[in-house]
């Protein structure tokens, strides 16, 4: 068995995640579960920023590009319309 070799197909299958193309200021975005809709609205160097109603008032929420890209990629986060 070599360990190495195991480790780094593991590390390969999550390439994946920096293949997500396209995020941009203005997409939209949900988790399946949930009603809220988020909107990205700033990417601010290796953060992106996503605004969600909540009641009366807007809530930010900041995720780190890879962690997002990964999120979409594995089909925790799905696109959906504005």
């Amino acid at each position: 068995m070599n360990i190495k070799r195991i480790i780094q197909e593991e590390i390969d299958s999550f390439e994946w995640a920096d293949e997500v193309e396209g995020i941009h200021v203005g997409m939209c975005l949900s988790f399946p579960n949930h009603h809220n809709r988020f909107t990205i609205t700033q990417i601010d160097g290796d953060v992106v920023w996503l605004t969600s109603p909540d009641n009366d008032r807007q809530v930010q929420y900041g995720y780190g590009v890879r962690k997002l890209k990964g999120l979409i990629g594995n089909g925790t986060m799905t696109l959906s319309q504005s």
